[in-house]
């Protein structure tokens, strides 16, 4: 009996310095780990058969840190573990963080055991760390009465990619900007060019059916000096819309018409007209009149000359 009972007394004795080995080696391990290890204890204990909702406000209100290393305490600011522990998790993870509401809704929907937990919290300064947790829960009767933890710091990781989102956004904005004003810049252009291609028609209309046939009149005409002012005023408004009006297919004027219709647009009257052409009033007349039909102006009421001068095509 007494064999048995010092058997027992040796058995204990290697169990308890098994747990005190054991307690040392985890004391060591908190001590000079990099990575931050907490636990986590709730006070009261938070029933996991209560509304969702309700499991999230308590775990968020009623968590007190019970163990913590110097990484931990480091994370909030603090040198030591011992700095923090007793304190309240909702003084660093603040419940009224929507990020945090969801991080919990989620830690409890993945049946209280989550990797990689990215929570945002406090630090003593009032600055805001981004950390990543791993947590394994402690449940008995249903109730769970507290939490073991590592964290890793994140901050900096997280900060930079949010500036490189950031970043990558202005980008976007600023290409989308840049398409924008490239689509204004071609259609720019592309007006550009119509309005150049519409003003070299303009000066081919007046010198082909203009100028190039007074020039003609110069050499056979007595009254070289009346034809050469016509040529002037010619000239002088060489991007007019004058030459391609009286010289389109469908109206059909004739060169004697088209002669007439620009001494009518540079204020000659029918007389000048008649002394200058050597014709006949009635026929200088005639023309008008024809050119008139021809241009639709016909019982208008709407005077040559004005037609003639005016901007409009």
């Amino acid at each position: 009996m007494l064999k048995h009972i010092e058997i027992k007394t040796e058995i204990e004795r290697e169990l308890a310095d098994l747990v005190v080995e054991k307690e040392q080696r985890f004391a060591a391990y908190m001590a000079n780990s990099r990575e931050a290890v907490w636990r986590i204890d709730f006070k009261p204990p938070i029933s996991i058969e209560a509304p969702e909702s309700q499991q999230v406000q308590e775990l968020l209100l009623n968590s007190i840190i019970t163990e913590a290393n110097d990484a931990m305490a480091m994370m909030y600011g603090y040198a030591k573990g011992k700095e923090i522990i007793g304190k309240a998790l909702k003084e660093f993870m603040l419940p009224s963080d929507s990020k945090n509401v969801e991080a919990t809704t989620t830690f409890i929907r993945n049946g209280y055991r989550l990797n990689d937990m990215m929570t945002h919290e406090k630090k003593a300064d009032g600055s805001t760390g981004v950390y990543m947790n791993s947590i394994v829960p402690s449940i008995e009767n249903d109730m769970l009465l507290f939490m073991w933890g590592s964290s890793l710091d994140i901050t900096v990781l997280y900060n930079t990619q949010e500036e490189l989102q950031r970043s990558c956004k202005e980008l976007e904005d600023k290409k989308l900007t840049l398409e924008e004003k490239n689509i204004a810049l071609k259609e720019l252009i592309t007006q550009i060019e119509l309005e150049k291609n519409d003003l070299k028609n303009r000066i081919m209309s007046n010198i082909e059916n203009v100028i190039l046939p007074s020039l003609e009149k110069i050499k056979l005409n007595k009254n070289a000096k009346e034809y050469i002012e016509q040529h002037h005023k010619a000239l002088e408004d060489l991007t007019s819309s004058f030459g391609r009006k009286v010289s389109e297919v469908r109206m059909k004027l004739t060169p004697r018409e088209i002669e007439v219709c620009n001494m009518v647009k540079n204020g000659l009257t029918n007389k000048e007209i008649s002394k200058l052409l050597g014709i006949a009033l009635h026929t200088v007349e005639k023309h008008r009149r024809m050119a008139r039909n021809k241009l639709g102006l016909a019982n208008k009421g709407v005077n040559l000359r004005s037609y003639l001068i005016s901007p409009e095509m």
